[in-house]
């Protein structure tokens, strides 16, 4: 078992009214993934990565670290950290609605899914390699503000993802398949981390973002959600490579937006 670090850096989204200014991660590399995960898509763990989330190509090289890895949604950029030897992380967020759109009504496999896929798989060919890390969600299971910690409502979400992994596999098999969770909309509900880890079961690798929102009572339970976070990861599936994501705002809110807000205390 090897212990890494990864530093994230610069996303924004200023047209939100918010800009994240520094995420870091922990990552926890085993030679081989088990449960739903592919052997041919686990990542090499060899060195400590340190990275950041990228926006464009040109902010690789103004990088306050000295980066060996780096997400972006952007394919050029990736490219770019992949031609630097670095490690990227590709983002493939297209196969299934965000989290705030998942209900039971509305929580299928997109129609057009594979189609997009085989695009996606066919334009970036040189960029999937052998165990370049793919996201294919991000924070399961975040649902729309009220909505109920119940199988009626979760089931059909675990059946999408569990189909766009295995879209995943069936055409790209080289690839390590991952998704993040948030303890916004988790903590508090007993249902829902049971479903959590039935996600972290299908895929191999799993990252967090326990993100602060400026509220200082909400500190205590981020922390405690933060150190327990690689527990409950491995306890779904004991050879998953674990990410957690720290991440502050420069212009925190007084309090999180109401779909921010979980059951439990945070």
């Amino acid at each position: 078992m090897q212990l890494n670090c990864f530093n994230f850096l610069r996303v924004g989204r200023r047209q939100s009214g918010w800009l994240c200014v520094l995420l870091w991660a922990a990552t926890i590399s085993l030679a081989a993934c088990g449960g739903g995960a592919s052997e041919t898509g686990t990542p090499a763990a060899a060195t400590r990565l340190v990275g950041e989330v990228l926006g464009a190509p040109h902010q690789i090289a103004t990088s306050e670290f000295n980066i060996s890895a780096g997400y972006s949604g952007q394919a050029d950029t990736a490219r770019a950290l992949q031609r630097l030897g670095h490690a990227p992380l590709v983002d493939m967020l297209f196969m299934l609605p965000a989290a705030h759109e998942a209900s039971s009504a509305s929580s299928a496999l997109l129609p057009d899914a594979e189609n997009k896929l085989l695009a996606f798989l066919a334009q970036h060919r040189d960029l999937l390699q052998p165990g370049v890390r793919v996201l294919v969600k991000d924070e399961v299971y975040w649902n729309p503000a009220g909505s109920a910690d119940s199988v009626d409502v979760l089931q059909p979400q675990l059946d999408a993802l569990r189909q766009a992994v295995a879209l995943v596999r069936r055409h790209a098999p080289q690839l390590s398949v991952g998704i993040t969770v948030t303890p916004y909309g988790s903590q508090g509900r007993p249902v829902t981390m049971d479903y959590i880890g039935r996600a972290i079961a299908l895929v191999d690798w799993v990252g967090t973002d326990p993100y602060w929102f400026g509220d200082p009572s909400t500190i205590n339970g981020l922390n405690r959600w933060t150190q327990e976070f690689a527990d409950i990861a491995r306890a779904a599936h004991p050879k998953v490579e674990t990410w957690l994501i720290a991440q502050a705002f420069n212009r925190p809110l007084k309090k999180p937006p109401p779909t921010h807000v979980s059951a439990g205390t945070i």
